[in-house]
């Protein structure tokens, strides 16, 4: 009987095969590691609109990418949005064109889904609408910041 024991052990592994195939072709499809971001990975995306949003971004096929745990970044309590000249109209910014003497700003960080609404914590961003993606340093205050919304859930 040492014939019927090889077509088993070619039939297990075709469909161990076929499985790998399977589930390596949905992280790849849907930017999860090893293909996306992985756990400590962290991107700034701009999109043409002024929008700044931050999160684990995965360049997937198709015309929509994903990011990951989103966030925005609050300069005082008011979103920080990009133009030609960098972050436009917030109270501390406004205040520091015009030469007039300010306090130190609050900055903060507000995830993506904690609004009243109750969005899930990702976002399909359309390819023709992002103006420039920036991998973060993991050191850097906005990660740092990040982190401790993460640990605080």
């Amino acid at each position: 009987m040492p014939g019927r024991a090889a077509p088993a052990v070619g039939g297990a592994l075709t469909a161990l095969l076929v499985l790998g195939v399977i589930v390596g072709g949905r992280a790849w499809l849907e930017g999860l590691p090893p293909f996306g971001p992985g756990d400590d990975e962290w991107s700034a995306v701009y999109l043409v609109t002024g929008e700044a949003y931050f999160g684990r971004f995965a360049a997937t096929p198709g015309a929509f990418a994903r990011l990951r745990e989103p966030y925005t970044l609050l300069v005082d309590g008011v979103a920080v949005t990009i133009g030609g000249g960098g972050a436009t109209s917030t109270p501390v910014l406004d205040a520091a064109r015009a030469g007039t003497p300010t306090t130190v700003p609050d900055v903060r960080i507000r995830r993506v889904g904690a609004q009243s609404h109750g969005p899930v914590a990702e976002m399909h961003l359309d390819k023709r609408r992002i103006l420039l993606v920036e991998q973060l340093r993991p050191d850097s205050r906005l990660v740092s910041a990040i982190r401790e919304d993460r640990a605080g859930r």
